[in-house]
């Protein structure tokens, strides 16, 4: 007698369906979408959070004005930008989701310098 290598048909790990394989398809579409847009937008990503931490850092630190009222000054299409300040320091940090932060800090007779730039 041989052996009978079929299996019954309650066993083993079913073939995925075509919702598990459309749903994969599209998780996957979003990963390829958001590190695409990562890659292309992170050098605008990179300024953008630069022009806004020396700014934001002059107009709280050499006006004055409080950090929130410094938004203000920004162009159209840079709300979603987050600041805060560290006052003990004098810096201003931009912070941009997914892309990082950048930071400017008050040094006398120099300004708002960016960290990370010689003098």
């Amino acid at each position: 007698m041989t052996k009978s290598t079929n299996r019954p048909a309650g066993s083993g790990r079913p073939p995925p369906s075509r919702r598990r394989r459309l749903v994969r398809a599209f998780l996957l579409a979003v990963v390829v979408f958001a590190a695409a847009y990562w890659f292309w937008h992170r050098q605008d990503a990179q300024a953008t959070m630069a022009y806004a931490a020396r700014i934001a850092c002059s107009c709280h630190y050499l006006a004055g004005r409080d950090l929130d009222s410094c938004e203000a000054d920004f162009p159209e299409g840079m709300g979603q930008v987050i600041l805060s300040s560290d006052d003990n320091d004098k810096a201003v940090t931009a912070w941009l989701l997914l892309f990082g932060n950048d930071t400017a800090r008050y040094a006398e007779g120099s300004g708002c310098v960016l960290d990370g730039w010689e003098e």
